[in-house]
């Protein structure tokens, strides 16, 4: 029994020793091939650059910390891959990633585009139906019958009667031509020719005047004169302007009245200055009146005024509305619809497509696997969900019309960080140039 015990103790301090003997030997010889790093160990990833994680434009060549104490993202070069000497822009991103963002794609196609358009409008006279009402005599006004603003008169109705010393000479001549004329009928052909001239040079001075042909014919008739010379309405309308009152003189500068034939109306509409491509003359359009809630009216652009209002960058336009019932009143506001299409074919895509940057616009074009090209394109008109692109894409390509906006943040990232790897390169090839130069002189 006490060989046996001995023997047991050997036993298990040799499998203790076979245990534990590597670790052992590994601390006391720290230089063994366990310690010893690998070739790939060596070889640590050296990042380009870091960037700022809330402000990707923001870039640091060292470690650094921002404003809020966040440490800089550092930014490898396998992380710029996607991008081309052509193309700096395009990105690749995994599919899980396109999967979260939420990229959508469309096909850039050829189809016509429509728009409707809604503006504001007033409603105006027809100036080619506003009336001045003047006279060729001198006077003064001795009886008013039309007096009021707003007053609706006929065409040739009598507005006032005049008191015209030279229009009672005109008078007096007329009654003497006719006298003279009576007293030759009988008389020689001589005379009873010189009397029809005469007759007819003092009639006409008297039209000439501006008085009615009624007035002329009633004196002829009646051979005597008219002390009150009436001032007829040149037409049908309102009365929009009085300028003249009892006993007040009168002359051919005198402005006394002002008519509006309002049974046609014009309609001022007013489209902003990019809605212009779309508005023609001869175009139909809707238009609802404030105060006529339940009349529908049908119009057309009748004419494009040449010139943009400065202050609202506006283009006014006139259509010509007939208003028999007079229920259109000048001033008021209306609305107006404009259902226009270009009438031709174009490459369009979805407005939400384009990312603007102030000096020009762009699209991302999927090319396939994963990759994102962006592209500058020129623009054209634009419908309500479609737009016009006049250069920079063709029929049948794939475009990003959702999540381009992260897109275009890793885009532009990456671009700048290939801008700024290019200078460096620049700055190894002139280090060298400088040590073969040093290296030329030492051998010189």
């Amino acid at each position: 029994m006490k060989k046996i015990i001995p023997c047991l103790l050997l036993l298990i301090t040799g499998i203790l020793l076979g245990y534990f003997g590597r670790d052992i030997l590994q601390r006391v010889r720290p230089n063994t091939p366990k310690n010893i790093p690998s070739k790939e160990a060596k070889k640590e990833r050296k990042p380009l650059f870091y960037r700022n994680p809330m402000n990707p434009s923001i870039t640091s060549p060292v470690p650094a910390k921002d404003e809020m104490g966040m440490d800089y993202i550092p930014v490898y070069p396998e992380d710029l891959e996607g991008g081309s000497s052509k193309n700096p822009g395009t990105v690749k991103i995994d599919p899980v990633t396109i999967q979260k963002i939420g990229v959508r794609t469309a096909k850039v196609e050829m189809r016509p585009l429509y728009k409707e358009i809604t503006t504001y409008a007033i409603v105006a006279p027809d100036e080619d139906r506003l009336y001045r009402v003047n006279v060729q005599f001198s006077g003064w006004a001795e009886k008013m019958v039309v007096k009021k603003t707003g007053q609706r008169v006929k065409k040739g109705e009598i507005l006032l009667y005049v008191y015209s010393p030279q229009v009672l000479t005109a008078e007096d001549e007329l009654l003497l031509s006719l006298k003279n004329l009576d007293s030759v009928k009988n008389g020689p052909k001589e005379l009873l020719e010189d009397a029809k001239r005469l007759y007819e040079a003092s009639r006409k001075r008297l039209l000439l005047l501006g008085v009615p042909k009624w007035f002329v014919s009633d004196i002829e008739r009646t051979r005597k004169k008219r002390r009150l010379v009436p001032v007829t309405s040149p037409s049908s309308g309102f009365i929009t302007k009085v300028n003249i009152r009892p006993n007040g003189f009168l002359s051919p500068k005198s402005n006394l009245y002002e008519l509006a034939d309002l049974t046609t109306v014009w309609i001022y509409a007013y489209f902003f200055e990019d809605e212009l491509p779309w508005i023609k003359e001869g175009e139909m359009v809707d238009i609802s009146i404030k105060g006529l809630k339940d009349k529908r009216i049908v119009g057309k652009i009748d004419y494009i005024y040449p010139r943009v209002d400065k202050r609202t960058r506006t283009i006014k336009t006139r259509i010509v509305i007939k208003n028999s019932d007079f229920s259109i009143r000048p001033g008021m506001y209306a609305q107006v619809i404009l259902k226009a299409g270009s009438g031709r074919k174009v490459v369009a895509i979805p407005r939400e497509a384009v990312l603007r940057t102030g000096k020009s616009e762009h699209v991302f074009v999927a090319l396939g696997d994963g990759k994102f090209e962006p592209r500058r394109v020129v623009l054209g008109i634009q419908s309500d969900e479609l737009i016009e692109v006049k250069k920079g894409l063709r029929p049948g390509e794939e475009i990003v019309v959702s999540g381009q906006f992260l897109i275009d943040s890793e885009s532009s990232l990456k671009e700048a960080a290939l801008k700024m790897m290019e200078p460096k390169k620049e700055k190894k090839k002139t280090m060298k140039g400088m040590k073969m130069e040093k290296m030329d002189k030492g051998q010189k």
